[in-house]
């Protein structure tokens, strides 16, 4: 009689998130053997948007996954900065610059991280915005 051990409840790892029509890789811990839901059977799976989990074996026991959920977000369109308040500047005073609102990401070139930037000097500013931070538009121009 030969007694295989149950392998442990496998945890997927990866990057639950895309950009666009990206696809995220999903990986499995290790084991003798793999089948994920979308019938791939590697340890690990490039997958498009959707709901994986997956069955590891070991030996002829097995164990299966919790299932995850990679989500897409869509790439928003390079944002227009509007300027709040006179666009020439006298020395000492500021300028607002403001990204669209309903973003949860903004990143300014200068590295600031709000919707609106205060500007007291002369420069080229440019942001992008997104609803996830590894989704961001391009610059605006």
């Amino acid at each position: 009689i030969v007694v295989d051990k149950i392998p442990t409840k496998p945890v997927i790892a990866g990057a639950l998130s895309i950009c666009g029509n990206g696809q995220a890789t999903l990986e499995a811990p290790a084991a003798t053997g793999y089948l994920w839901s979308n019938n791939e059977v590697t340890a690990s799976v490039q997958v498009p948007a959707g709901v994986y989990s997956v069955t590891v074996f070991d030996g002829t026991c097995s164990n299966s996954s919790e299932p995850v959920t990679v989500v897409q977000f869509q790439i928003p369109a390079a944002p227009a900065i509007s300027v709040v308040g006179k666009e020439v500047l006298c020395v000492g005073s500021l300028v607002a610059l403001s990204a669209p609102a309903g973003f949860n990401h903004y990143l300014w070139s200068n590295g600031v991280t709000t919707q609106t930037v205060l500007a007291d000097e002369a420069g080229t500013f440019s942001v992008r915005v997104g609803s996830s931070s590894t989704c961001l538009s391009n610059p605006s121009a």
